[in-house]
């Protein structure tokens, strides 16, 4: 074998390492990525992106009125009474996006930290049932969708994921978010 051959073998082989260094590396960076940001689920294009890191805000005294403790439902009672826990606590980002004008919903909210999917979808089950509706669970992909059936219009659903994040909308914009949540958007 001659020596450009070997130098084209060797070249080979650092090239093929070092494209296996760098795909296990990505797959690494993946499975330690596994939960979503909020922001992740705002789709492109929005009129105004607001975004608060909830644990910081937690800290100053201004929230402690809007995420302390003792937050309640108008006409339901404490959050933690209706639904044995209360699903603010869990996130740390939140992110209000207003659509572009002439898109359908009026804002999207999403949210990301550590909930839990089934009891948050139960939680907001429990307040559309105690305030005299009919809760109706859909899956949308990978997310389910809490809506009131008894609504004229269509009214505004949650919709979480395991692993988040949680989206708050109505609509096309909400099937937006959802689809800029999985990658789509």
């Amino acid at each position: 074998m001659n020596t450009r051959t070997k130098n084209a073998l060797i070249l080979g082989a650092v090239l093929l390492l070092l494209a296996g260094l760098l795909s296990w590396v990505a797959k690494q960076r993946g499975e330690l990525h596994l939960q979503s940001t909020a922001l992740d689920a705002i789709p492109g294009g929005a009129l105004l992106v607001a975004r608060g890191d909830l644990t910081k805000l937690r800290k100053t005294p201004f929230a402690q009125v809007l995420l302390g403790e003792g937050r309640e439902i108008p006409g339901l009672g404490k959050v933690r009474d209706v639904c044995g826990m209360d699903p603010l606590d869990a996130m740390h980002e939140l992110v209000l996006a207003i659509p572009a004008a002439g898109e359908e919903g009026d804002f999207g909210i999403a949210a990301s930290g550590d909930v839990d999917d089934n009891a948050l979808v139960a939680c907001a089950s429990k307040v559309i049932e105690a305030r005299g509706g009919r809760p109706v669970v859909t899956p949308i992909g990978e997310f389910r969708c809490v809506r009131d059936a008894t609504l004229a219009a269509t009214g505004g659903e949650i919709a979480v994921r395991k692993g988040g994040p949680v989206l708050l909308g109505a609509g096309p914009y909400l099937r937006a978010m959802i689809d800029a949540a999985v990658g789509r958007g």
